[in-house]
């Protein structure tokens, strides 16, 4: 058999590709060795907007329907819940940042997602200054998410869980396809993350490696059913399981959890709560970022059926599925990619 497509990683970019190959019945074959992780231990939070300067993120207000309507295609495929709708309050620091908070509200694009009244008190917690009411928000858990569709990749018999060889993948240009071991396929798309980094193709793009802490606490007697943003995000789970995060360290590069972190992300935790926790889990992911703050989409330049989609940051539960849709339609040849995400703005460094 012939694959139309060969994937390579199975986060929310090698998710949503497969996804919507499988919504247009169209065939396909995903290679993932879980060995840069990223999506499976990702907050998973969808918020539209920047809470440092109450802004809207890039794209963000046509990346969310359509990020949502993906999710919930996939909860209906795999017969579980995924999307977590939260509203998020913004704690605020000072009468400056209500000031800015009023004047961001009152703005076309940004009115239909921050609330104008200030809240005093979210469940059991109270700020002098209040709290900003972030709407339509949430969080998916990218974790089940993941490992659901793995599983059924799986059953379809579409997945092998296995290191990808870059050595073994070769393209016969009489028959214009690519043979992967007994695998073959027309098109193949790279969709690993961080691992970008080691792929022989498009290692010269320069992605950056964000790495990112979390805890998850135990906490019985605190009682939260929104998301904070007071410095961390404080994140509830359910059943008194609580995720508090992310930090952000762009010179780290490993998934070793640091002591400095740990005491950064309880520190964060205590200065809301002072309800008496149990630290459970401290978790280390490591975003694949990129300078300019935009995907890498696109066609290699000098290989054939060959592509990449990478590089979506902390934002990846927004923009991934967006970013396969515009990538799809592109190989497709049914629409361009958006220059401001087509890797050849960066053709000069090959």
């Amino acid at each position: 058999m012939v694959y139309n497509y060969l994937i390579i990683g199975c986060g929310l970019a090698g998710i949503s590709l497969s996804e919507q190959l499988y919504q247009e019945q169209d065939s396909f074959f995903v290679i993932d060795g879980d060995t840069e992780r990223s999506t499976s231990v990702a907050g998973g939070i969808f918020n539209p907007i920047m809470l440092k300067r109450f802004s809207l993120a890039w794209e963000a207000d046509k990346q969310l329907p359509y990020a949502l309507d993906i999710y919930k295609r996939l909860e209906n495929l795999h017969q579980t819940t995924f999307i977590h709708e939260l509203p998020i309050y913004r704690k605020f620091n000072g009468v400056e940042e209500q000031n800015n908070w009023f004047v961001a509200s009152d703005k076309p694009g940004l009115n239909s997602f921050l609330s104008s009244t200030l809240t005093e008190e979210v469940d059991e917690l109270c700020s002098k200054f209040k709290f900003g009411e972030v709407k339509q928000t949430g969080y998916v858990n990218t974790a089940l998410l993941q490992k659901k569709h793995i599983n059924w990749l799986k059953e379809e018999n579409r997945f092998s869980q296995e290191k990808f060889d870059y050595q073994q993948l070769h393209y016969h240009q009489e028959e214009n396809i690519y043979t992967y071991k007994t695998l073959r396929a027309k098109h193949i798309i790279f969709a690993e993350g961080v691992g970008l980094r080691k792929n022989p193709f498009f290692n010269w793009l320069p992605l950056k490696m964000n790495k990112g802490e979390y805890i998850v606490v135990e906490a019985p007697e605190f009682k939260l059913s929104s998301v904070i943003k007071a410095g961390m995000f404080v994140l509830p789970l359910g059943n008194n399981y609580y995720k508090i995060g992310a930090t952000y360290d762009n010179t780290g590069n490993d998934y070793l959890p640091t002591s400095e972190k740990k005491k950064q992300l309880i520190q964060a935790f205590e200065e809301i709560s002072h309800k008496p926790y149990t630290l459970i889990d401290q978790e280390v992911g490591l975003r694949p970022a990129t300078a300019d703050r935009r995907p890498f989409l696109g066609k290699h330049p000098k290989n054939s059926n060959m592509y990449v989609c990478n590089g979506f940051g902390s934002r990846g539960v927004l923009i991934a599925p967006t970013a396969a849709k515009q990538l799809l339609c592109y190989i497709n040849g049914q629409a361009d990619l958006p220059e401001e995400v087509d890797i050849t703005r960066y053709a000069k460094l090959i």
